[in-house]
């Protein structure tokens, strides 16, 4: 089972390289892509630059198992608001693929009060989107230090 959800989340990932070529000379065809759009795209797209990249402390929350065929902001969404009965939340960093636009399929939140990440880590085992939640500390996972198996783009850091 194990290889099987391997080998389709390898297809997945292929299948939106794919689907990013194809927008890409979909727009070379009507003459809207340029140098400057694909720089542009990237760094806009670049996971350590964005304004949630920054943040991550020893009260941070770890969420794992997220969907990876959604787009940022609807995982951040609906993160703020399985989350946000536990508190308030400042942060919600969803780390993305910069080449592919994939998130890596976990995200980091922040609560405003240390004593809301408690009733955070109670959700650890519920389900959004169909998939089942890992909910932990992020220091205690790896994920905190660098992004295993992660090609970033130019302008990231190396692991």
């Amino acid at each position: 089972m194990k290889k099987s959800i391997k080998e389709l989340s390898e297809a997945m990932r292929k299948r939106q390289e794919i689907q990013t070529t194809k927008t890409y000379q979909l727009e070379a065809s009507f003459g809207v892509f340029e140098k400057e759009t694909a720089k542009k795209r990237e760094d806009d797209t670049c996971c350590f630059e964005c304004e949630d990249a920054k943040g991550n402390n020893h009260q941070t929350i770890f969420v794992k198992g997220l969907e990876r065929v959604r787009p940022r902001d609807e995982i951040k969404n609906a993160l703020s608001n399985l989350f946000g009965s536990c508190g308030e939340i400042t942060r919600v960093f969803v780390p993305m693929e910069c080449k592919t636009c994939v998130p890596l399929g976990f995200a980091f939140i922040n609560f405003r009060n240390c004593g809301d990440n408690e009733k955070a880590l109670e959700l650890n085992g519920s389900y959004m989107g169909g998939r089942k939640l890992k909910v932990t500390m992020s220091s205690q996972r790896d994920e905190y230090y660098c992004f295993t198996n992660f090609h970033g783009c130019r302008r990231c850091p190396i692991f």
